[in-house]
């Protein structure tokens, strides 16, 4: 997009990231036994089903699973692992003025999508909850690997790993954590982000 603003129109395109509101500086307690996340929506695209055979997996750690019923199908098959699997919990729909409490508890966040937006949501509320993210699937940028946030997985095999890799190694969990704060503080903090927004609007309103 910015080589074909320049070359139809002649102008300069300016990136603006995510906006992202920043939590209190300092990593929170993570809760032990140790919490690993998925926070979706209940649809194909987002596999989380996945997310219970990693649960499977790993037995001496709690998996909790956030998110609504787009695919009701989809969403009742989960609710029944929470009936099997006791170190899995299915907690449904959380307004969002509370998610950030479970994002501070975590200690891994897991996303299981096959592709989306990047970086997704979910991964900078992690981030900025000092909690490394462990994906299956897209991450274009490869932000994870370049700045030691997380891992990038690309299969379930390596993703039952990479996840047991973190649960066992607390600092490497930890600097990873440490990393992602000062990613989406360096790259996302809202307060930078709306000064870029003015910026560009002063510089269209003088053009």
């Amino acid at each position: 997009q910015i080589e074909m603003l320049k070359k139809n129109f002649g102008e300069d395109g300016v990136l603006i990231k995510k906006p992202f509101p920043r939590t209190e500086r300092g990593m929170p307690e993570k809760t032990k036994p140790l919490i690993v996340l998925w926070v979706g929506a209940m649809a194909e695209v987002k596999q989380p089903e996945l997310f219970v055979k990693l649960a499977e997996a790993i037995p001496e750690a709690r998996f909790q699973m956030i998110g609504g019923h787009s695919n009701q199908e989809l969403y009742d098959k989960i609710k029944e692992s929470f009936k099997r699997i006791s170190n899995f919990e299915h907690l449904g729909v959380i307004p969002f003025n509370e998610i950030n409490e479970y994002f501070s508890r975590a200690s891994i966040l897991v996303n299981t999508s096959m592709f989306e937006a990047y970086p997704p949501y979910a991964a900078m509320q992690a981030w900025m909850n000092y909690t490394p993210v462990v994906s299956l699937g897209d991450n274009s940028d490869e932000i994870m690997r370049r700045y030691n946030m997380g891992f990038h997985s690309k299969t379930l095999k390596q993703l039952i790993k990479d996840v047991k890799t973190l649960l066992e190694d607390e600092t490497l969990r930890k600097e990873m954590g440490v990393n992602g704060r000062k990613y989406v503080e360096r790259e996302h903090d809202i307060t930078k982000v709306v000064k870029k927004y003015i910026k560009l609007f002063e510089y269209v309103r003088r053009s």
